[in-house]
């Protein structure tokens, strides 16, 4: 198994799936609608790749939000299978660039807020059972406490941004 081409304990990536089909991602792209981006690590090139609902002028910028992009930004290494794009693969960008502060307010330098939805928190996790919940541990405490240090180095900057947000919003993760 450890030699098969298997690069995740499961896939996540049904881009034909009716599940995925009866997501409307060009409902996002009305006027209107709020502006959302998600990151993920392009393997082959080494870098971030963003893709957004509106175009971006961060030379980051990939494309739009789609199924795979969507199954890509939550392709965590190990728990889920990389997603292939193109001729390009992908897996979680959080664990590179959780937030994305740069280039959120690279392209909207007249934010008054921003809000972080995380998905996990470092309080959330549990004394391990068994192998099962100590290799959970593993990737859920370092996917918290990374994303709360970005939150934390976006409150107190060593070098602040030329202009930053008024308030930043980041409500604690709902418990399990």
């Amino acid at each position: 198994m450890y030699l098969s081409n298997v690069t995740g304990l499961s896939r996540i990536n049904y881009p034909d799936s009716q599940f995925m089909k009866d997501i409307n991602f060009e409902e996002l792209k009305k006027p209107g609608k709020p502006v959302i981006f998600h990151n993920a690590w392009n393997l082959d090139d080494q870098k971030l790749a963003l893709f957004c609902n509106r175009r971006m002028k961060d030379s980051a910028y990939v494309g739009d939000i789609g199924p795979s992009t969507l199954c890509a930004c939550s392709a965590l290494p190990f728990i889920e299978e990389t997603v292939d794009m193109g001729r390009k693969t992908y897996c979680e960008g959080a664990l590179v660039d959780t937030v994305n502060f740069e280039s959120l307010l690279q392209e909207h330098d007249d934010l008054d807020e921003i809000w972080v939805s995380r998905i996990v928190d470092s309080k959330q996790i549990r004394k391990p059972e068994n192998l099962h919940d100590a290799l959970a541990n593993l990737c859920q405490l370092f996917a918290a406490t990374v994303g709360e240090d970005d939150v934390k180095l976006f409150k107190y900057p060593v070098c602040p941004p030329i202009r930053r947000p008024a308030r930043l919003f980041h409500p604690p993760c709902l418990s399990r």
